[in-house]
């Protein structure tokens, strides 16, 4: 398992490493999570590899967009939203 920073060091990793599985963060600098899925889904040799995005955004928009990218599920957790 490997941790990245960014969006753009979790694309960079799962073309390195071909991981099982990818679950990301929406909120992250560099390269979105919607924009991660839509690399990794665009990516011929990653094509296949399931999405899990996991945010504290929980409006219907917010999952539409992520299905719209080709997320294989939706994870929302109320731990990550802000107290104040």
């Amino acid at each position: 398992m490997r941790l990245a920073k960014n969006g753009d060091e979790g694309l960079l990793f799962a073309r390195e490493d071909r991981p099982a599985l990818v679950m990301s963060d929406i909120q992250m600098p560099l390269m979105n999570g919607y924009d991660l899925c839509r690399e990794i889904k665009r990516d011929e040799a990653l094509l296949k590899l399931p999405v899990i995005l996991v945010s504290s955004l929980s409006e219907p928009e917010d999952i539409l967009e992520a299905l719209n990218v080709g997320a294989d599920s939706y994870i929302t957790n109320p731990m990550l939203k802000p107290i104040c």
